[in-house]
């Protein structure tokens, strides 16, 4: 009999998972465990011989060599086949997954505040409970005053009809928590080994410091990442010919997968500015060598991404078929700028 209704309650949450398109998932479809590596099937991604980021042939200089994916990164093709699900294929071009812990945020979230965090729900009925509670009592205190003062208070019911109204965004802000933020578990995903998807790295920016733009662009072209697989393209609306020089120049000298892009604006035309921008730089993906690459990441002007951004983001995607945008949290620092005062600086982690 319990074996029964565990398999209809099963079969129920299955079916109301598939008609919701709001459920939060576990985020580990694969199941991994903890330092568990996995393949996920390559097929339908762009293969190394199709894209190619390097703007420039050149021999392999000194920077090249110091970003090479540290020893810990395991090469897919010496990963055992117990690692590998079932039904899967065991090429050695295919992603290789790893679980390194047990929630994405372990680093910058104590014990003490998982704990209330994973209290949300409750917390939820108590303050939508708590509310509901109060509404009632209110009502009726104004009907008891009515009849005792054989009068109707219809500016009274004139505010409760409204506060009833107000609080209903409260009541869906609430129930939104509820069923998304309370319900979240991500774990801690690295993309490993040097075969990975090709990404086109977005760098919108109008009017900005050209040094804040061009040490953003830097960063994200120094990430943990096989430069031949990713592109980094800023995406100037502000169509500063100093900047596009000192792009140039540091393509040519450093970083050859950097690209500096200013779109046309016609005038009576709209061009929907940042969204215009980033449309536009999605044509522009197409008309690159090897076309546009198999993923999309954007940045803004002065967001400065750690170097393992697109190996934690990527396996998300790779993994859920269901996920098709994911966006990492960003966090603000004081950085000392030698005696010269401080500045902010955006990290994506």
């Amino acid at each position: 009999m319990s074996h029964s209704m565990r398999r209809v309650s099963v079969a129920f949450v299955d079916a109301v998972d598939k008609l919701d398109p709001l459920t939060a998932t576990q985020g580990n479809p694969l199941g991994l465990q903890i330092n568990e590596i996995r393949r996920v099937s390559s097929v339908g991604y762009a293969a190394p011989s199709q894209f190619n980021s390097r703007r420039y042939s050149r021999s392999i200089q000194s920077h090249d060599i110091l970003e090479s994916p540290a020893p810990a990164r395991t090469n897919p093709s010496s990963i055992s086949e117990n690692y590998t699900r079932q039904g899967m294929s065991e090429k050695v071009d295919d992603y290789a997954i790893q679980r390194l812990a047990a929630h994405d945020d372990i680093e910058q979230l104590s014990t003490f505040k998982r704990i209330l965090y994973r209290l949300c729900p409750i917390l939820v009925v108590l303050t939508i409970g708590a509310y509901w509670i109060y509404f009632v009592l209110r009502v009726k205190f104004t009907i008891i005053a009515e009849r005792s003062a054989h009068e109707t208070y219809w500016m009274a019911w004139a505010f409760i009809l409204v506060e009833l109204f107000v609080s209903i965004p409260m009541l869906l802000h609430r129930l939104w928590g509820w069923h998304v933020v309370g319900l979240r578990k991500r774990p801690k995903l690295r993309l490993v080994g040097d075969n990975v998807p090709s990404v086109d790295v977005i760098i919108t920016c109008c009017g900005e410091d050209d040094d804040l733009v061009l040490d953003t662009a830097k960063a994200a072209c120094n990430i943990d990442y096989p430069r031949e697989r990713f592109r980094v393209i800023i995406c100037d609306d502000g169509k500063s010919k100093s900047l596009q020089e000192l792009t140039e120049r540091t393509a040519l000298e450093l970083f050859d997968n950097l690209y500096y892009r200013s779109r046309p604006k016609y005038p009576g035309v709209p061009h929907h500015f940042k969204a215009g921008n980033l449309n536009d730089a999605l044509e522009e993906t197409a008309r690159l060598p090897g076309g546009a690459a198999n993923f999309l990441a954007a940045l803004d002007a002065d967001m400065i991404p750690m170097r393992d951004w697109l190996r934690a983001l990527l396996p998300h995607m790779l993994q859920d078929p269901k996920c098709s945008m994911a966006c990492p949290p960003q966090v603000s620092r004081i950085i000392s700028n030698r005696g010269k005062g401080s500045h902010i600086e955006t990290a994506l982690l």
